[in-house]
């Protein structure tokens, strides 16, 4: 007995396979991808903070990688404005002392010198996006220096 070709059953055959196959490209492309850019961000972190990189390439390089783990969804970006903390007061230094204590591994955090006081920030969880919120609703009141700062001689 010979068997024929049913060739709308291979169409189906492959076309059903070329899908899965997409399928599973697209499913293992996004760790791929974090990996790449996480290895990259960590480098261009070490050349740019550890070992005194100041090249715009460095920067650049950082700059990329960093915000492609955001687009991934591998870090969460959040900027906090502080309505009750100056800068030209001391507050805003002790606010940074405070937060750098507190988040001591953060993968980036930066922080303004003028008012408003702000800190950005690029967390890998969303824990440490909530420890962040709390930060802020706890250290940005009104009595900011009468809570954590000494007084003034």
């Amino acid at each position: 007995m010979t068997r024929t070709w049913n060739t709308g059953r291979t169409v189906i055959l492959l076309s059903t396979a070329t899908l899965l196959l997409g399928v599973l490209i697209a499913v293992l492309q996004r760790p791929i991808r974090v990996a790449y850019h996480t290895r990259e961000f960590d480098e261009a972190t070490h050349e740019v903070f550890f070992m005194g990189g100041t090249g715009a390439d460095s920067w650049e390089s950082y700059e990329h990688h960093r915000d492609q783990l955001v687009r991934l969804g591998a870090l969460t970006h959040r900027r906090f404005v502080f309505a009750h903390i100056r800068t030209g007061t001391g507050e805003g230094r002790e606010v940074w002392r405070r937060a750098m204590e507190a988040f001591p591994s953060s993968p980036h955090t930066s922080g303004t010198t003028v008012d408003p006081f702000e800190i950005e920030v690029w967390e890998t969880t969303p824990e440490m996006i909530a420890r962040w919120e709390k930060f802020v609703e706890d250290h940005d009141v009104p009595d900011f220096r009468e809570r954590y700062m000494e007084p003034r001689p």
